[in-house]
């Protein structure tokens, strides 16, 4: 067989082997101050979502990325610095707080605006992501109790415990259905909608 046959069969199996299902499990593994998961969550979640979301599709967000804990918790250290940690442990509350999966989702790409924001400044973005809070109807009263209890903790050392059954190697990573695979991560950075939608059937509208 020509060797170009060759390889045009092989991206073909390779595409039409992702097993398709009626429902999808997809693990978002991020960090609050990280520019490559902001560029994924603003950039390719939040648009996918509003046809991603007709669909059964289960999907969970680990704020932690390649943190540490220390002394059963009461220390963590972050890529990016203690900033980045509360913050870890802010969206890790807030989105404990949100049932809805679209209100996650927008209540993400807000936080993430923010955070990372350049033209916000510093003082300001703690105020700033309260109202992120309110916007997916949560109370903020109710995440600074979250903040300031062992449920802040323990829920971050939950994210990391997620984390690292993957142990990843970049952050954003994306997991489905419990296994990484490193080609669809590749293909979910830079078309995620598009890589979901792989696993339904019929695929996406």
């Amino acid at each position: 067989m020509n060797p170009i046959y060759s390889i045009i069969a092989l991206i073909y199996c390779f595409y039409n082997s992702v097993p398709v299902v009626e429902s999808v499990d997809v693990k978002i593994f991020f960090e609050a101050l990280c520019p490559d998961s902001r560029h994924f969550i603003i950039n390719q979640l939040h648009p996918a979502w509003k046809d991603l979301s007709k669909h059964d599709i289960e999907i969970s967000f680990i704020p932690f990325g390649k943190a540490m804990s220390f002394d059963d918790g009461d220390h963590f250290v972050c890529q990016h610095g203690d900033d980045e940690c509360y913050k870890n442990k802010i969206m890790s509350c807030a989105l404990n707080k949100i049932d809805d999966k679209t209100k996650k989702v927008e209540y993400l790409r807000c936080s993430m605006d923010i955070f990372t924001s350049r033209r916000i400044p510093r003082r300001q973005k703690h105020d700033a992501s309260k109202q992120c809070v309110k916007n997916a109807d949560v109370e903020w009263h109710a995440v600074e109790d979250c903040l300031k209890s062992d449920q802040g903790k323990n829920l971050q050392l939950q994210a990391e415990k997620e984390t690292m059954e993957i142990s990843p190697s970049f952050i954003p990573t994306i997991v489905y259905n419990g296994v990484f695979n490193q080609t669809l991560q590749d293909r979910s950075l830079y078309n995620f909608k598009k890589t979901a939608c792989s696993f339904i059937f019929n695929g996406c509208s």
